[in-house]
């Protein structure tokens, strides 16, 4: 009998055990596919689990700690230290996982960037994509392209951030991961941003905002406002940014809270609101990150000193200055050792390059150097011929445009001054023939009115012409086409018919338009003329981008050519040619 129970409760514990041994693997994938959908969830789940691990095998043991890793990631808490995430690196390296070692490599990076270890983690991502199976893990190694486009970026490598943002939305898109899309998206706005691309940015902007709020995401639909408010900021359309700036201040998302209270603190600032900017800007020094807390010193110590706080000006000063030592530290460390590893690199490459090709490049570089020579002589021949042609044409349009000019700045400024002498010299001649008999006075009363008159009649010219903008813009034509501007999907269809209305309507409120532009000897095709004759009646680019169906940047470049060959400016802009067709 006692052998028998022995047995059973031998049975019984193996039993127990091997329920046990099941049961922590299965609370590994279920933790595994919190990280996505709810990370904080995932940490509270494998916090549970921290006591058993001890029992475990080493495998589990350390896809454990890649969860943890992988979760904290998620979560947006920053990495303290990389010791975890090395030993774990270390030990599917030796393992040679071709499963988890990719994600080893890439949340071995992650950590390696939370610590400042820039050029750690570019070596641990390229890794990273090296061990990746092709044609699989796909959103893995999207991420991996999308991390590394962040780590150029902070480092002000702007093409090269550009190219990786642009290899990982690809990804996205053949995933049609919309998630990833919008995210991929942004990014490529911030990068044109920086590139000073403002039209590129607007646009790509706009359609990570459209994908966002399909998706109903409302921390994407956040982050995307966050930034585009910014941009409108950037742009100087404070009133865009207001719009946006009461849905970025409720339910602030923890990771977003330093860049929308820089974005309010800013906007109080440029719109005079010192003190709401004062008290997010104070805000900040607690909580904001620490290129945020660096400009809130600045402009704090501006506002103390503007308000004549002396000692507290020379408080912030001295907080200004002491992030600004931190901050320099962080980024000449990055700098450096990011350029000095890519360096390597480059010059590895490059001089595997330069042996293979050495021997080529001796027996062809006198020949090209020749070609060279002679192409660059008569390419200098022919541009002086051309520059000189070019000049003798540009002097003649500059004549013609300063008498244009004249005519339609000057006149009614120096009519109203030659009017005005002339009054007061009959009033001067008047007062001193009071003697005088009773006929001249009368005749120079007479000449005063009619002086008079004419003044006034100056005066209501100048006044007409605003009066002109007005009746314009209450034309049934004008409104019509300024519906149609706002089209929500960002197109329009104009018939022939209402083209032929505008023009009739331009030509009606400003007769000499169209023969002023002929003076110049412009030649306009259709779709030009369609644009100057919109921004004569005051439609803005982005509407009449909408009303030609051409895209904005097109507009843009048409207009900024317009201005280069007409006004002869160095560096025309595109609103120069705004104002210059305003002026006719």
């Amino acid at each position: 009998m006692k052998p028998a129970i022995t047995l059973y409760m031998a049975f019984l514990l193996t039993f127990l055990a091997a329920c046990q041994s099941e049961r922590v693997p299965q609370q590994l994938s279920m933790a595994e596919s919190l990280t996505e959908t709810n990370p904080d969830s995932a940490i509270s789940l494998l916090n549970t689990l921290y006591a058993e691990m001890a029992e475990e095998n080493l495998p589990t043991q350390m896809y454990y700690q890649l969860l943890r890793i992988k979760a904290q990631d998620k979560a947006y808490i920053p990495h303290t230290s990389d010791s975890l995430a090395l030993a774990v690196l270390d030990y599917y390296e030796r393992q040679g996982d071709k499963i988890h070692l990719p994600e080893a490599y890439y949340y071995a990076a992650r950590v390696e960037a939370d610590l400042g270890y820039a050029p750690h983690a570019l070596e641990y991502f390229n890794k990273a994509l090296e061990t990746l199976p092709k044609d699989k893990m796909i959103p893995l190694r999207s991420k991996a392209l999308s991390q590394m486009g962040t780590l150029f970026f902070y480092q002000d490598m702007y093409p090269e951030a550009l190219e990786m943002y642009t290899k990982s939305l690809a990804y996205d898109i053949a995933l049609k991961d919309s998630i990833g899309i919008a995210h991929g998206l942004n990014d490529l706005a911030w990068v044109y941003r920086s590139l000073h691309q403002p039209d590129s940015a607007l646009q790509y902007y706009r359609k990570a905002y459209l994908v966002s709020t399909a998706l109903q995401q409302n921390k994407l639909i956040k982050h995307i406002q966050l930034q585009l408010a910014s941009f409108y900021l950037d742009e100087d359309l404070p009133d865009s940014t207001h719009t946006l700036l009461p849905q970025l201040l409720t339910d602030i998302f923890p990771p977003d809270q330093s860049a929308i209270y820089s974005l309010a603190a800013r906007y109080y600032y440029q719109t005079g609101q010192t003190d709401s900017a004062t008290w997010y800007y104070t805000r900040l020094m607690d909580c904001g990150t620490i290129y945020a807390k660096k400009i809130a010193a600045q402009q704090l110590t501006l506002i103390a000193c503007q308000e004549g706080r002396t000692k507290q000006a020379s408080d912030y000063l001295d907080a200004y200055l002491a992030y600004g030592d931190s901050l320099a530290r962080i980024t000449q460390t990055e700098s450096t050792r990011l350029a000095y590893a890519i360096y390597n690199r480059q010059m590895h490459e490059k001089e595997k390059a330069r042996l293979q090709k050495a021997n080529a490049r001796q027996r062809q570089g006198l020949l090209l150097l020749s070609g060279a020579f002679i192409l660059l002589a008569l390419s200098f021949m022919a541009y002086r011929q051309y520059k000189k042609r070019k000049d003798m044409e540009h002097q003649v349009q500059l004549y013609r445009l300063e008498q244009l000019r004249k005519k339609a700045e000057q006149y009614n400024l120096q009519y109203l001054q030659q009017k005005e002498e002339q009054l007061q010299n009959l009033e001067h001649q008047l007062a001193t023939a009071q003697q005088e008999k009773s006929a001249i006075i009368l005749e120079l009363q007479r000449k005063k009115e009619l002086l008079s008159l004419l003044k006034r009649e100056a005066e209501l010219k100048q006044e007409k012409r605003k009066d002109i903008e007005c009746c314009l813009r209450n034309e049934h034509i004008y409104l019509t086409l300024k519906q149609k501007a706002q089209a929500p999907n960002g197109k329009a269809s104009v018939t022939t018919h209402e083209w032929e209305e505008l023009y009739a309507l331009v030509d009606k409120y400003y007769p000499h338009f169209q023969q002023e532009l002929h003076q110049l000897n412009l030649s306009i095709k259709c779709e030009g003329h369609r644009i100057n004759t919109l921004l004569k009646a005051g439609f803005t680019p982005a509407e009449i981008s909408v009303l030609t169906g051409k895209p904005i940047q097109s507009i843009t470049t048409w207009r900024r050519r317009m201005a280069e060959r007409t006004l002869k400016k160095e560096k025309a802009s595109p609103k120069d040619w705004d104002e210059f067709i305003r002026s006719l």
